[in-house]
C-alpha cells in the first residue's frame, strides 16, 4: 500500500514538474501553421453566368412553348403551315437572343432585345392568344394535331407560357444586376485578372497540435 502511495505521488511530481523542465527558461519559437486554401466564389461567381443561365431557361421555355403551339395547330404557321402568321416571325427570337450572346455583347444589348421580346410576348398572350385559349384548344380534338381532349395537356401550356413570362423577367432583372455590379456597357468586360481570395483554414491537426503546444506554456 505504501509503495503504491509512493508510486502516485512520484508520478504526479514528475508531470507537474515536465513543463519546467521543456521550457529551460528560453521560450520555443512559435510552431508554424500549415494552411489550406479555400478558393471563395465557385460556379456562380463567373460575371455575366447567372444571366446565361436564365437566358438558356428562357430559350427551354420558348422551344417547349412553340412546340405547344405546332400540336394546337390554331396558332401554328410557316414552316409547319404553309401560311406565313405571326407565328412565323416569333421563331426570329431565338437568333436576336442568341447572337448577343456569341458575340459577348453587354447589358445594354441585353437589355433592349429581352424587354423588346417581353413586351410582345405579353402583348400576344393577353390580345391573340390568352390563356383560356391555350386551355381550351386542348378540349377540341378537331383542332389539336393530337385530336385529343386533354385537361392535363391544357395546363401544361399554361404552365409553359407562365413559366417563360418568368423565365424573361428574371433574365431581365439579371441584366440590371449585371450593369449595376459590371457597367451597362455594350460589350462585357473581361474576368479580371487577379486570382480569386483565399481564406487560410488550418487543418484540424494543426489545430490540436498548436492547443497541446501552448498547453505547456
Amino acid at each position: 500500500m505504501r509503495i503504491a502511495r509512493f508510486v502516485v505521488s512520484l508520478t504526479l511530481m514528475l508531470v507537474l514538474s515536465l513543463p519546467a523542465f521543456a521550457s529551460d527558461g528560453v521560450e520555443d519559437p512559435p510552431m508554424p501553421i500549415p494552411v489550406v486554401e479555400s478558393a471563395q466564389g465557385g460556379w456562380w461567381s463567373v460575371p455575366y453566368r447567372r444571366s446565361d443561365v436564365l437566358l438558356f431557361t428562357t430559350i427551354g421555355f420558348g422551344a417547349m412553348h412553340h412546340v405547344d403551339h405546332v400540336l394546337r395547330s390554331n396558332h401554328s404557321g410557316f414552316p409547319f403551315k404553309a401560311q406565313v402568321t405571326p407565328f412565323t416571325g416569333s421563331l426570329l427570337v431565338y437568333p436576336a437572343l442568341l447572337i448577343p450572346y456569341f458575340l459577348d455583347a453587354g447589358p445594354n444589348v441585353s437589355l433592349i432585345v429581352t424587354s423588346l421580346i417581353y413586351a410582345g410576348t405579353q402583348f400576344a398572350h393577353i390580345v391573340l392568344e390568352p390563356p383560356s385559349d391555350l386551355y381550351g384548344t386542348w378540349q377540341n380534338p378537331e383542332v389539336n394535331l393530337l385530336e385529343t381532349t386533354s385537361p392535363t395537356l391544357g395546363r401544361i401550356s399554361q404552365v409553359v407560357s407562365i413559366g417563360l413570362s418568368i423565365a424573361m423577367l428574371g433574365h431581365i432583372a439579371s441584366t440590371i444586376f449585371d450593369g449595376l455590379e459590371h457597367g451597362f456597357t455594350w460589350s462585357r468586360v473581361s474576368a479580371p485578372d487577379a486570382s480569386p481570395g483565399v481564406t487560410l483554414i488550418p487543418t484540424f491537426g494543426e489545430v490540436t497540435g498548436l492547443s497541446a503546444s501552448y498547453a505547456w506554456d
